[in-house]
């Protein structure tokens, strides 16, 4: 998985995921050792079976008696030098069934999908006559029933959802040593992991409006709805985390679905729960499928809202059906996702949207066939393409699909704020999610560079008034917005460590200054004017619309190089329904960005477009194949803010436009071929928008066919035009066979071929280009992108995508976190390697997986290894490694190459840290005799030694405190940054019993006590009200000598008593004077302190002097001096309550010394009660 994702989703780093212009781009892009490597801990974490998954169920069965408070996610180093890329060879795809969930020596349960060898019904019945729709439907339930008897017969299976429609099998659990022999039972085709998917939205800040108005409008609905098309009739399928159906901008177009997440008819979003706090930044409860519902179908009226709200979405009057599949935090599975798609298919929807993502650029998973197959079957299905750009080849599963629409997210017309200063205007800000806006001022800011927002870039810094400018890095958006408001600063601004955009959340509301983010280049642009101080800005905002979201996942979609997204859409800052927990809708809006709000946006589309069809064709209508050309020929190509086109890999065709749509009169597509191994053993042909000529060699001539639908009868003529991006003798070169195509009256179809020759002195690169078709009538274009990547490199690692989960794990056999999974991509058919691990230095500990010994050949998808203990595979024998810190590699036996740059860290840790505690083990609080110190010091832990965290990052301290009472109670400690820590726990009244856990983020140490202390004591006496005083105000000893304090308290009621020895006493400087348990001074050398009395959580304090003895001089030594005078006779400072006749309290204590006038003369000092004499 890729590092920064959906949790990797918001402002995460560029991911390169190929090899580009002779320069090696990794599959993970390097990232710095302080940044959050979030693996399958965060991608699979659903997924049953998984060890992250089975943490709160394991600790069950181990009955913790302690929670850890720790996050399980620390920051692993990236990965390794980069290697030479291995050149595997390509060759036929083996028939026989394939395991991409291979085998372990584990016996824990996991789940998996299993696919069988018939086409499902529905596809198989979309394209034959009515005769053998029954006969297939019979050959799917033998072969099920042979499938399943043979299962339940030899294995330890328990069967869980079932497929006919769009995908053939079924979801079961298994133990992952089975996994294999599913291989062997009668008609299985492919057996897949069931991955972990997400909602893909980004909340935003700002203030809500009627932001549908503007994105609706913008892509041409109206166009439609003037027609008299509104999307009535249409069915529209949203398979999301639910719908509130009682939106009013919803309930009159919620018709139904399912909730494959509580298994009942009510997909409602999940409700809020106190119980379950946000995780990783998202809440518990979920509203992201009532935002895309609303997009889609929204019937309010943002001019005039009333009973139906003012969310107007693209299709007001489609039918709306909601299939729940994500559940707690936008969470949920593969197995769901394939039934949702089942089960739209069985309710015979039109359309169904899936704005939702896996953290996999693979077209071969189980879900992306599922999505292909219910295309065939006649319904269009719209994806969202991923929230992981700007880097190449981010597009998340299932954006990968090939017959899907793919969509990217466009900016609608907006006014977005831009920082103007004397040397340079228009700097372009991103506001931060849940941050006020800074309130505009003529007047201005100084700005002040507060290195990377840290508390310490603030020592000697003034912020007071200002802005502060910090980097992006090393801590949250949210902790430099924290400091920043600290520190007093009027707002902030965050410039990026990299190129590119930030989409910044401060993760939750908050009391924070205004916070904005701007690129790299403008921060370090206001950097030099700070410098040369010209440092203040001003705040304006620009309009602007049409350019593609720093966020949008670009292409291609891998493994097949095929051009994503398809299309775009507007997609940022898109205000629409969401639902109200206590059932005021007045202010059941929310804005939302990401590429899950532009698929919806084409799924509305798609509505209106499919009901004109029907409507002008009746039963023959487009095809979804159609439509999805129909769109992208007719989409507006974006411009960059140079005035250049972006790549066909970052916005497909353009951004989708409806009015142009409405005028088409014929459809441009490119007849493909569906690869093998997504069309059960025979290739099939379909049609798309756009030329994906993939990966080629030097020396390649491809053709491919355009073929062109007469949607109107009429007779049409087209010029036809290529504009390649490319020129010269050694660059490939794109041509039509002719320059013109046409259609007579009557002819229902066209077509013309397309050909790519790439020249044997052809450079490596990616080369793309376009072809137009203009109507020579009418001037209408239809434009198809194209795109081909050339040479060896851009040849993807044969073996990528690695992850272990969780990658820190504690194989001791304690049942918290003893094995992990691990997931890899084949990106083409390899059939020997392996996956190592090597330790820190490099050196090559063991193999982990041997390729070769699990299945002959592995055919391009995603596997998933269920369970590993962290034993290998050595030359001698098998062993399990020590802990420490490796990296996961992949070993190409062929070319006997190591793939370094594909590598991924894991930590293994078997030990509890090691701890001291301080003595006594207990203290009582001087403030809070009530109130217990339990305090030590970390002494070590493998997680410190190996990854640069905190203490108080990898390490917890809790005490599980047993009462006198008997009550027990877990109570938390702190640990500052130097590993001491201390816990606070309550005293109560007889034996007071204490079990310490000192515990590690690899759930080390949770499940026995470090030590177990037992303190015994009366609880003191709480606090009375009252006053306490000393016998001096301040005191004078000699070096050496020993003074005693004298302690009085005073109740509310004005009685007084001496509580000597009651009270306890601390020096602040015991170097100076010492003070023991009965308030005995003792000077220790010449100076000035002070002591601190307290006495039932009440405190006083006394200045003490300690001066060196007299020594008479002669006069001819005698000089000024300038110590305090003593007075000749001390005086005990008295209560108010008594007289100085009045003997003292407690006669039997020491009464206040006398001193001889000359005793000290020249070296005490006097008392502030006291008048000082003249000196004679």
């Amino acid at each position: 998985m890729r590092g920064g994702r959906f949790s990797r989703k918001y402002g995460s780093q560029p991911n390169n995921r190929f090899k580009k212009g002779g320069s090696h781009l990794n599959i993970k892009s390097p990232r710095p050792w302080f940044s959050l490597l979030l693996g399958l801990t965060v991608a699979l974490s659903l997924v049953p079976g998984n060890p992250a998954a089975a943490s709160g169920e394991q600790a069950q069965q181990a009955k913790l008696k302690v929670d850890s408070r720790l996050s399980h996610d620390l920051p692993l180093p990236a990965g390794k030098v980069p290697g030479i890329q291995a050149k595997t060879a390509t060759g036929p795809v083996n028939s026989e069934p394939h395991n991409f969930v291979p085998e372990s020596d584990s016996d824990a349960i996991t789940t998996v999908i299993v696919e069988l060898k018939n086409t499902p019904v529905d596809v198989f019945e979309n394209q034959v006559s009515s005769i053998g729709k029954s006969v297939q439907a019979s050959k799917v339930r033998t072969e099920h029933s042979k499938f399943k008897s043979a299962a339940e017969a030899a294995l330890s299976v328990q069967f869980k959802r079932e497929y006919t429609r769009a995908f053939n099998g079924y979801s079961l659990e298994i133990p992952a040593n089975q996994v294999n022999r599913l291989l062997k039972l009668p008609g299985v085709k492919a057996v897949y992991p069931n991955l972990e998917y997400h909602a893909l939205p980004i909340e935003t800040s700002g203030e809500v409006t009627a932001q549908l108005d503007k994105s609706v409008p913008h892509m041409g609905s109206p166009e439609f709805w003037e027609a008299g098309y509104k999307g009535k009739g249409i069915k529209v399928g949203v398979i999301d985390t639910g719908v509130d159906y009682n939106h009013p901008s919803i309930k009159d177009a919620f018709k139904g679905g399912y909730d494959f997440v509580d298994n009942d008819k009510d997909p409602f979003e999940t409700r809020p729960n106190p119980n379950f706090p946000p995780k990783n930044g998202k809440p518990y409860e979920t509203s992201h499928g009532t935002h895309v519902s609303g997009t889609i179908v929204g019937r309010g009226n943002p001019d005039q809202p009333g009973s139906t709200g003012w969310a107007r979405g693209v299709a007001p009057e489609a039918d709306l059906y909601v299939y729940r599949v994500l559940g707690p935090y936008g969470s949920g599975s593969s197995e769901n996702v394939i039934a949702a798609i089942e089960e739209s298919v069985a309710d015979g929807l039109d359309v169904i949207n899936l704005s939702l993502g896996a953290d996999y650029n693979n077209q071969y998973t189980a879900d992306t066939v599922a999505l292909d197959n219910a295309v065939k079957a006649g319904v269009e299905v719209v994806v969202a393409n991923g929230n992981d750009g700007p880097g190449d080849a981010t597009v998340g599963s299932p954006g990968g699909s090939q017959l899907a629409i793919s969509v990217g997210a466009s900016t609608p017309p907006m006014d977005i704020p831009i920082f103007n200063s004397a040397e340079h205007s228009g700097l372009r800000a991103q506001l931060a999610t849940f941050s006020p806006d800074l309130t505009p001022s003529e007047q201005g800011w100084d700005i002040v560079d507060a290195g990377l927002g840290k508390a310490a870039d603030y020592n000697g810094v003034d912020v007071k008034g200002k802005l502060a400018l910090v980097s992006r890095g090393e801590i949250s958006f949210q902790e430099k917005a924290i400091n920043a408001t600290a520190a007093g600063a009027t707002g902030l601004i965050i410039y990026n460590n990299e190129a590119g955009e930030i989409a910044a959340t401060l993760n939750e509301p908050g009391d924070y200054a205004p916070t904005y983010t701007i690129t790299q280049t403008d921060g370090q642009a206001l950097k030099r004017d700070i410098a040369s101080g010209q440092g203040h800005v001003t705040i304006g905002s620009l309009h602007e619309e049409d350019y593609m979201a720093d966020f949008s996942s670009r292409g291609p979609a891998l493994p097949d190089y095929t051009i994503k997204p398809d299309l775009s859409a507007p997609g940022v800052n898109i205000t629409s329904t969401v639902p109200a927990w206590d059932g005021n809708y007045e202010e059941a809006y929310a804005s939302m960005q990401g590429t899950s709000m532009a698929s919806p946006h084409v799924a509305g589309a798609v509505a209106l477009v499919l009901e004109r069809s029907k409507s002008e064709r009746k039963e023959n209508h487009l095809t979804p194949n159609q439509i999805k050309a129909l769109l992208t020929n007719n989409s507006v190509v974006l411009n960059d803010r140079n005035g250049q086109p972006y790549s066909a890999q970052v916005q497909g065709a353009g951004r989708i436009d409806l009015g142009n749509v409405l005028e088409a009169t014929a459809i441009a597509s490119v007849e493909e071929t569906l690869p093998i191994e997504l069309d059960h053993g025979a290739s099939s042909d379909y049609k798309t928008g756009s030329f994906s000529f993939g990966q080629v060699a030097p020396g390649t001539s491809v053709t491919k066919t355009l073929d062109l639908d007469n949607l109107t009868g009429d007779a049409q003529a087209y010029d036809v035009h290529v504009d390649w991006q490319a020129a010269g003798e050694a660059a490939p070169s794109l041509t039509a066979e002719s320059s013109s195509l046409s259609l007579t009256a009557g002819q229902r179809a066209a077509s013309l071929g397309v050909t790519l020759e790439v020249p044997k002195t052809a450079s490596d690169g990616y080369y793309e280009g376009r072809i137009t078709l203009t109507d020579r009538q009418t001037g209408h274009q239809l434009t198809l992108p194209a795109g081909v990547y050339v040479g060896e490199s851009y040849t993807i690692g044969a073996v990528t995508d690695l992850s272990v989960t969780p990658d820190i794990f504690s194989p001791n056999q304690d049942g918290l976190y003893d094995t992990a999974d691990l997931s890899f991509t084949v990106n083409r058919p390899l059939k020997d390697f392996s996956l190592v691990a090597e330790d820190a230095s490099g050196k090559i500990a063991g193999t982990i997986y041997d390729g070769l010994a699990h299945q002959p050949e592995h055919r391009p998808d995603i596997y998933q290894l269920s369970a590993w203990d962290g034993k290998v595979q050595t030359d001698k024998d098998v062993k399990p490694l020590n802990d420490g810190l490796y990296w996961l590699t992949p070993s190409i036996h062929d070319s006997e190459e190591l793939l370094s740059d594909e590598s991924v860290p894991f930590v293994l840790d078997r030990e509890a840290p090691e701890a001291a505690l301080d003595e006594p083990n207990v203290k009582v609080d001087e403030k809070n005799p009530g109130k217990g110190i339990i305090s030590g010091q970390i002494v070590r832990d493998t997680l410190l030694e190996v990854l640069p965290v905190s203490y108080s990052d990898a390490i917890g301290v809790a005490v599980l405190s047993t009462g006198g009472d008997g009550q027990s109670a877990q109570y938390d400690g702190v640990i500052d940054e130097n590993g001491r820590f201390t816990v606070e726990v309550p005293l109560t009244d007889g034996e007071n019993n204490f079990e310490i856990y000192v515990y590690d983020a690899a759930y080390n140490g949770l499940l026995e006590p470090f030590k177990t202390i037992t303190y015994n004591g009366e609880t003191p006496e709480q606090p009375v009200e009252g006053t306490l005083s000393l016998d001096s105000e301040d005191y004078s000893i000699t070096l050496n000598d020993t003074f005693d304090v004298a302690v009085f308290f005073t109740d509310k009621e004005g009685k007084v008593r001496n509580v000597t020895k009651e009270a306890s006493f601390e020096s602040a400087d015991p170097s100076i004077v010492s003070v023991d348990s009965e308030g005995n001074l003792t000077g220790l050398k010449p100076g000035t302190t002070s002591i601190k009395v307290t006495y039932q959580g009440i405190s006083t304090s006394a200045t003490v002097w300690v001066v060196r003895p007299y020594a008479p001089k002669t006069p001819a030594q005698e000089e000024p001096s300038t110590a305090p005078k003593v007075k000749d006779e001390v005086k005990a400072k008295v209560p108010a309550d008594q007289t100085e006749a009045d003997p003292a309290p407690n006669s039997e204590e020491k009464a206040p010394a006398e001193t001889d006038g000359n005793s000290n003369a020249g070296q005490a000092a006097p008392s502030k009660d006291q008048k000082q004499d003249k000196q004679n």
